[in-house]
């Protein structure tokens, strides 16, 4: 049996170490081994550490540190897309699980000229006014500590950032990326999958079909778009056997609202009341866990507070499996 306070420390635990190992993959000081099993999403990991790091101060400052130096590789308007996730009152809690003005700040950093232009942005008495008193007091202690450098884009686990070198820092990395790993799909599936808008995506396809770049089938409404030449293309990115797929934005987003539900009264304290949320979250669930090829016992067989030890061991299986990279 999971006991409710083994459940939350073991789960926070082990999502910390994913943040952690990310860093360490894009080139942040750490004592926990850098990614090199999973492809990493720079903009999804940025604002799921927005949310962590409210749980590991120096994990939220030394990825500030980070956007200081390496700014220009986040795509600010995608970072924008997926933080509306966070900010927007999510259904179960009808809480945001941080302030808007927060990604507002991170772009501000981001765009900034220098490391000391983006100390000004962080101590500026108007931006930080807009904060919670949590993030506040963690941006006005922020210090340049020189455990950032600069990334490592021919790493396999960093493929978003070299195709953002090679086609610079637009929707074209992610979608050539989604075809490596879902193989085809129509414009309207792509877009939802990388976080873009649905007319920069088919705008590109076009462009990539009349190219010949990308082949395109008619089916139904919508055209189906795949890639000519998936094989000869991951030889050349050295993907070899890394490429695994996540949904990170997806991934990140569950388990930072799971982590809301679980320090949150009256959840926090009541396996009965937290085993009816876990129902309602029972699908999306699943879908996380397909990703580590994790199955969930059948909610049917559990009654009240008894599903609430296999849902979260399995919850523990599936993070324990993304960090391990199996």
């Amino acid at each position: 049996m999971k006991l409710l306070k083994e459940f939350k420390e073991e789960l926070l635990y082990n999502l910390l170490r994913v943040h952690w190992r990310h860093w360490s993959a894009l080139g942040v000081a750490s004592h926990i081994g850098e990614e090199d099993n999973w492809i990493i999403d720079l903009e999804s990991l940025i604002v799921s550490t927005l949310y962590t790091g409210k749980f590991d101060k120096r994990l939220l400052s030394t990825s500030i540190e980070w956007l200081m130096q390496n700014g220009k590789w986040v795509n600010y308007s995608r970072l924008k897309r997926i933080g509306k996730y966070y900010y927007k009152a999510n259904k179960e809690l009808k809480v945001s699980l941080f302030p808007e003005s927060l990604i507002n700040l991170l772009g501000k950093i981001s765009k900034s000229a220098n490391r000391e232009k983006s100390l000004e942005t962080l101590n500026d008495a108007q931006i930080l006014e807009n904060l919670t008193d949590e993030y506040r007091n963690i941006f006005k202690q922020s210090e340049i500590r020189g455990v950032a450098t600069a990334p490592k884009i021919q790493k396999p686990c960093l493929l978003q950032l070299h195709l953002r070198g090679i086609f610079g820092i637009n929707a074209r990395a992610e979608i050539l990326m989604y075809f490596l790993s879902s193989k085809e799909g129509n414009s309207n599936q792509i877009a939802k999958e990388i976080y873009f808008d649905q007319k920069i995506v088919y705008r590109i396809l076009e462009r990539w079909a009349e190219a010949g770049f990308v082949g395109k089938e008619e089916r139904g409404k919508e055209g189906i778009y795949f890639l000519k030449s998936c094989n000869e293309l991951s030889g050349m990115l050295n993907l070899r056997n890394i490429y695994k797929y996540i949904n990170w934005g997806r991934t990140f987003y569950f388990f930072s609202r799971l982590l809301t539900v679980l320090h949150t009264e009256p959840y926090s304290e009541d396996e009965y009341i937290l085993s009816s949320l876990f129902r309602d979250l029972f699908d999306e669930a699943k879908v996380i866990g397909r990703y580590v090829n994790v199955l969930f016992p059948d909610a049917g067989l559990y009654k009240g507070a008894s599903f609430f030890s296999p849902f979260a061991s399995t919850i523990l299986e599936i993070v324990e499996k993304i960090e391990k990279g199996e």
